[in-house]
């Protein structure tokens, strides 16, 4: 991460379980999968997190439900 940084859209393929409440499908060669749970939804937006035990790697966002940016 920079601190100035600017965000990027990727396009990605992601699984939302309301179910059990997971977003899934965060992978990167070498790197472990590790949960990621849904904090909040609405209509609107789920926002997600999650980190390894260690903290090393963290996962954190929101997708947009309407797929139109804010």
């Amino acid at each position: 991460m920079q601190p100035d940084a600017k965000p990027q859209e990727i396009t990605m393929g992601v699984v939302i379980n309301f179910s059990v409440r997971t977003v899934a499908g965060f992978t990167y060669p070498g790197l472990e999968e590790f949960p990621v749970v849904i904090r909040d939804a609405n209509e609107v937006l789920i926002t997600f997190a999650g980190s390894n035990e260690s903290g090393s790697s963290i996962v954190a966002g929101d997708i947009n439900r309407t797929g139109r940016g804010r």
